[in-house]
């Protein structure tokens, strides 16, 4: 029953999943993630009863639904509480056997509560922590330990969902203000709401915080970034009033139409936009003051000549607004800083000769536009020729940035999906031939093939973007090596066996010397990597898989009899895009694929400390080989 889709879907699956035996529910196979929630090998499940190792009891009419299952082909779907844990269980009959899927509930199952915090902690833009809180003796909080968090609290933080689960959150944020986590115990104590507002440095953030109490003993914590919400509505605000000067027939450009709303929104007669050179002048970017002393360059800018009790104003050495009375023959003066997003002074903008001064509302509205000509004056002051059309180009390049980030970490969830359920439908009909016509079963292998490609191909573009910006980490835990490549070989025996090739194990370590500590996602990955390519690439005879151990260290390697490299192409093999094709034409490439798998082998063999390298003759096959520490695994006492 358990072939290698199925094998394969039962791994990838969040849930906790047991296949029992339909009379005696006894479990014949379990995934990692039940393994994790009993914090035991699979060999300790296998052939034990499933109401012995459930870690809830079944009462009497859930226990006979149960035995109904396979009869009567019904499902259950019910929550089951445990002491203070709670547990979704569904149980449904597949073949010959009875499937159980277990998955542990943060909080009470099917309460109003939870489906109102589970829809707003999915779809809220700001960034959300829910913890969970610990007391000592006395009632006072201890720490307060991250049950959960949402994406957008990974990007506000860089963070990992998967790397601080569990972890205090006094610890993972040392630079978060002190009055958050004053607020977060205070709402843990008393079940009352807080809130207060921090400048959280790494990311130049301002964030208001909002604490609250979903339930006696949990925290949850919500960040808005305030400045970014700040930027939005003053760019808004700004654009419709440019928009509309342009509107009204100014036949001018940007600058000047910021300087004209600067000197109405001032009442002041005369002023200016500029940035300040390394000569020690202002270049003038907009002005009205034909009586200012200028000078044109030999790239035709207007240079106006600074004092030296200009270049020393608060202005200019703070970045902060000023005023000043009776300067320099004007009786009144403003200068508001343009600056980039580092507070880093860029230009400046000044007005004078306001009748009555400078209050401030009219400050304000100086410093709006100041900020909202920011970046085009940036692009000026890099490429004086792009003014503009260079402004909207950083804009849509910034909007492209968010765009792929965004892509990266949703693509693979969506496109897994629905590939999934295709590639299960798939077998799942494959296997019932009464269903098919002859002539209809090829199709469905072309399907089913296809499905699995595009699977990896998103795979490979998650993980080489998570490699190239150093956010691999290695996770060792017990495994079995004759496990692990016995289930390689049969998760691709179904594709291997449509090209007529066979795949062969050879395993050189048994009993405690096969179990070790290792980081077996990535090595299996690898290794995957390596079959795939070997069955691509050959097309008479098949693939073996092997492991030895030599000083030391495992060196595991995939032999193929398929064409073979050059040798002038195998030093480039393991570089992104490279495939093994005399035509470098995308469109003309006749093995599939896109050139990751090696890139990604490799970069996940440096990461755990490791090596890879290649043998290899052409039409004489190719061996890859992977070598990484043993670690033999030792049961704490």
């Amino acid at each position: 029953m358990q072939n290698g889709l199925v094998k394969y879907l039962m791994e990838m699956h969040e849930d906790c999943i047991f296949f029992a035996d339909n009379n005696s529910f006894t479990v014949i196979d379990a995934n990692q993630a039940a393994c994790a929630l009993l914090s035991v090998d699979k060999n300790d499940i296998i052939g034990k009863k499933m109401s012995e190792i459930l870690p809830f009891a079944v009462n009497e009419s859930i226990a006979n639904n149960i035995k109904k299952c396979q009869k009567e082909s019904t499902k259950i779907d019910v929550n089951i509480t445990q002491d203070t844990d709670n547990y979704n269980l569904k149980v449904t009959a597949f073949d010959d056997v009875v499937v159980f899927a277990v998955r542990k509930l943060s909080q009470s199952a099917g309460s109003v509560e939870e489906k109102n915090f589970r829809l707003l902690f999915e779809n809220m833009s700001s960034g959300f922590v829910y913890l969970k809180v610990n007391f000592d003796d006395n009632g006072e909080v201890v720490c307060n330990e991250i049950v959960d968090i949402n994406s957008m609290f990974e990007m506000f933080f860089s963070v990992e969902r998967q790397e601080i689960i569990g972890k205090q959150f006094e610890t993972i944020l040392p630079e978060i203000d002190e009055r958050v986590f004053q607020a977060v115990n205070l709402t843990a104590k008393t079940g009352r709401s807080r809130s207060c507002n921090f400048d959280y440095n790494p990311s130049k953030k301002y964030f208001q915080v909002s604490t609250y109490s979903p339930r006696q003993g949990y925290t949850a914590v919500i960040f808005n970034d305030l400045k970014a919400e700040l930027e939005i509505r003053n760019d808004l605000k700004v654009k419709s009033k440019i928009s509309k000067a342009f509107a009204m027939g100014h036949n001018a450009d940007v600058y000047s139409v910021v300087l004209n709303l600067v000197l109405e929104a001032t009442k002041s007669k005369y002023g200016y936009i500029g940035y300040i050179s390394r000569r020690g002048d202002i270049v003038c970017f907009a002005r009205n003051d034909d009586d200012m002393p200028i000078v044109v360059d030999e790239y035709g800018y207007e240079r106006l000549k600074l004092k030296k009790e200009f270049l020393t104003s608060k202005c200019i050495a703070t970045g902060k607004q000023e005023t000043r009375f009776d300067f320099s023959g004007h009786k009144y003066l403003l200068m508001t800083p343009v600056s980039d997003k580092n507070g880093n002074i860029v230009g400046i903008v000044a007005v004078y000769d306001a009748p009555r001064g400078y209050d401030l509302r009219a400050k304000n509205s100086v410093q709006e536009l100041a900020d909202y000509i920011a970046p085009l004056m940036i692009s000026e002051v890099k490429n004086r020729n792009y003014k503009r059309d260079l402004i909207e180009a950083k804009e849509r390049a910034e909007a492209g940035e968010k765009l792929k980030s965004n892509f990266l970490k949703n693509i693979s969830h969506e496109i897994r999906t629905p590939a999934n359920i295709i590639m299960g439908n798939c077998e799942l009909l494959l296997k019932r031939a009464d269903y098919l016509r002859e002539e209809h079963i090829p199709f469905f292998n072309e399907i089913y093939n296809h499905t699995l490609k595009l699977v990896y191909i998103v795979d490979a573009i998650k993980n080489l973007a998570k490699i190239e910006n150093n956010q691999v980490s290695v996770f060792k835990t017990r495994t079995n090596l004759n496990v692990l490549v016995d289930n390689v070989k049969h998760k691709w025996d179904f594709e291997a066996q449509n090209k007529e090739l066979y795949i062969n194990v050879e395993k050189t370590l048994e009993g405690a010397d096969a179990i070790v500590l290792v980081d077996a996602q990535k090595v299996k990955s690898i290794i995957e990597a390596l079959v795939t390519n070997g069955i691509r690439f050959t097309h008479t005879g098949g693939i073996t898989i092997k492991y030895v151990l030599e000083d030391g260290n495992l060196i595991f390697s995939v032999t193929d009899t398929g064409e073979g490299i050059q040798k002038e192409r195998q030093e480039s093999i393991f570089e992104p895009f490279e495939q093994n094709n005399k035509e470098k034409d995308f469109m003309r490439r006749t093995s599939g694929g896109v050139g990751l798998g090696l890139t990604i082998s490799k970069g996940f063999a440096d990461v755990m400390g490791g090596e890879m390298w290649l043998d290899s003759e052409p039409q004489k096959g190719s061996t890859f080989y992977l070598k990484i520490k043993y670690e033999k695994f030792v049961a704490p006492s």
